[in-house]
């Protein structure tokens, strides 16, 4: 799986200005690594874009960053609770 198809598969979920897709989906795609520590260094690092652009983002659009966190971990829960099965099966 690229990264360019989960840009595109977190933008059909989230409802994110033009401008600020970039670098809401490279943060958000940050936050999903399994790392020690989430920052906005690493993101940097992981995107190829400035840190100051994720400064800015965190610093002006801060309800956006956590509005599209939320949206996205509620849609996710929701298609992983679609495939769980029942931990005690109905007896009969």
């Amino acid at each position: 799986m690229t990264s360019d198809y989960i840009q595109v598969f977190i933008l059909s979920l989230l409802k994110i200005p033009k401008r600020l897709q970039n670098v809401t989906v490279n943060y958000l795609m940050m936050l999903m690594l399994d790392i020690d520590r989430h920052s906005m260094t690493a993101a940097s690092d992981l995107s190829g874009l400035s840190v100051s652009q994720f400064s800015r983002f965190l610093d002006y659009h801060r309800d956006l960053a956590i509005s599209s966190l939320d949206k996205l971990s509620a849609s996710a829960g929701r298609a992983a609770s679609r495939n769980l099965q029942p931990l005690c099966p109905k007896s009969s």
